[in-house]
């Protein structure tokens, strides 16, 4: 108390089960605010970890003095400065003893079982008057609450004692909350514009809100009412899981070609394809990493929206433009064609994208309940990867028309054709399976799944791209013997030209600047387009 005193803060005593005393600081409160009050947080509680057969009942009465009646006394009582604010907020502090069953605690479970239904209720009754309720389900958090108590001698439950006393006391604080976290995630809620009605925060609330429900699932015959949220449940945690793994797929991905990214690409020049490999490895993992924790946390929010998936694609689908033009000698008429066909693939997957999102009005939240989900997806989002698909398409027959072109002349037999194929086959079919599992997802698919997938698809697109452009400066390197140092774009010819430059080469000795694709035996050059 002195403590907060020496901080600027006016501190009063208050024994929240005697009314008078409540009254009191009422009026002192009502002096020094000119009437108002902005927050009113009932937190006093206390414990009573005593068994159900064990209880005694004058105990009992105690205990739901303080966790249930004393915050019906406070918001009697202070309801009509909150209603001065103009703006109110009620929290109380629950506990997950008042959602799941915990043993030897029944009265404790019972009172914050009560303090959160009376929470649900005048949040109702009392939102006319813009005054917001915020229940605080409350996992483990470092305290004293939890103190030994001696299990009465003729108690049913007497010769477990000993293991009794160890895991009340000591287990129930094993990984708790620091107090100052909890006491930052609260007051940070509370404080938002639109707090949300339950706050589940503490060690292991999370997981209290699938064990109960599942609990609900087994026990209750109205199962069938609860039936849309716990699917929700599970689509959101199979969500979290993938946007997950897609992150760590990356990852993992990455760490494994790093050395040859540093050999083939940091080591080089700067130029247009070094900068959408690294364009295409670092962005796509942000947006991945942003995805995962979006989806791992708990948002309150409708506005969180993106445009990752689409970027991350064109991104992709440029690097196999590149490809199919260098393939083709960096053909103008070629160029003339890939170009209007990329713009047409991002004109359709934003128009697409944009007639998904706009009829979207009403998400479900749940408690602790990561992302945001629509109970409702229009079919327009059935054909978001069409477009992407039909790129890669007129992209695989092409590569398929210069190599099988190529490879009936001699020099169609070099590493770089072979290269140039075999990608592009694995490209397209990876392709083609991304997009047949997401049309599935979003035609058969329940609404609330229609994100599953998205992440993962990107994640493969990112990597296939990567690993694209990495194998074609490896192959390089190795056909003509080269330390391949950087990729380069020069303006020279009256054309523009791809380099993939080298230090100690034959050409290098003879005047020439860089290996160029034009100087690499790509084979004759197949009918014009």
């Amino acid at each position: 108390m002195e403590e907060l005193s020496k901080m600027g803060m006016t501190v009063m005593s208050l024994d929240v089960t005697n009314i008078g005393n409540i009254r009191k600081v009422r009026d002192d409160v009502a002096a020094l605010t000119s009437g108002k009050l902005d927050i009113l947080v009932n937190n006093a509680g206390a414990a009573y970890p005593v068994a159900a057969t064990d209880l005694v009942l004058s105990d009992v009465r105690a205990l739901f003095e303080v966790n249930l009646f004393a915050p019906m006394a406070m918001v009697q009582e202070f309801i009509h400065l909150l209603i001065a604010s103009g703006d109110g907020r009620i929290t109380h502090t629950g506990s997950v003893s008042g959602i799941m069953p915990v043993p030897f605690s029944v009265a404790y479970n019972a009172s914050k079982a009560a303090l959160h239904a009376f929470g649900n209720t005048i949040r109702v009754e009392l939102a006319p008057f813009n005054i917001k309720v915020i229940n605080v389900v409350t996992g483990t958090v470092k305290s004293n609450i939890a103190k030994p108590n001696k299990i009465p001698t003729d108690s049913l439950y007497k010769s477990m004692e000993e293991i009794y006393q160890e895991k009340r006391v000591n287990r129930s604080q094993m990984n708790a909350m620091p107090t100052e976290v909890y006491a930052k995630i609260v007051v940070t809620e509370v404080l938002k514009p639109k707090p949300r009605a339950w706050l589940w925060t503490g060690n292991q609330a999370s997981l209290v809100v699938y064990e109960y429900l599942d609990l609900i699932e087994m026990n209750t015959t109205t199962s069938a009412d609860l039936a849309p949220v716990l699917q929700l449940l599970r689509d959101a945690q199979a969500t979290s899981y993938v946007a997950v793994a897609a992150l760590t797929v990356v990852v993992v991905d990455q760490l494994m070609t790093f050395p040859q990214e540093i050999d083939l690409m940091w080591r080089g020049k700067w130029s247009a394809a070094k900068v959408l490999y690294l364009w295409n490895r670092y962005f796509s993992l942000a947006i991945l990493a942003f995805d995962a924790y979006f989806y791992v946390h708990e948002i309150s929010s409708d506005n969180v929206q993106g445009a990752g998936a689409t970027m991350i694609v064109l991104t992709v689908d440029v690097v196999l433009v590149m490809r199919v033009w260098v393939l083709y000698h960096q053909s103008k008429k070629v160029l003339a064609f890939l170009v209007p066909l990329l713009l047409c693939e991002v004109v359709s997957m934003l128009t697409l994208s944009i007639l998904t999102d706009l009829p979207l009005k009403a998400y479900a939240h749940f408690p602790s309940l990561s992302g945001c989900y629509s109970l409702v997806v229009p079919r327009f989002l059935t054909f978001y990867s069409v477009p992407a698909l039909a790129t890669s398409s007129v992209m695989f027959v092409m590569t398929l028309l210069k190599c099988g072109y190529s490879l009936f002349s001699e020099r169609g037999q070099m590493p770089v054709i072979k290269l140039f194929a075999r990608d592009g086959i694995i490209w397209f079919i990876t392709v083609l399976l991304i997009t047949t599992v997401n049309i599935i997802i979003w035609t058969a698919g329940r609404p609330t799944m229609a994100e599953t997938n998205i992440d993962m698809s990107c994640a493969l697109y990112s990597i296939i791209a990567a690993r694209c452009l990495l194998n074609i400066k490896e192959t390089l390197q190795r056909t003509n013997n080269l330390t391949v140092d950087n990729v380069s774009t020069i303006w020279q010819r009256g054309q523009e030209s791809m380099e993939f430059g080298g230090t100690s080469t034959s050409k290098a000795r003879r005047g020439h600047d860089a290996l160029t694709f034009d100087e690499i035996e790509m084979g004759p050059s197949p009918p014009q387009l």
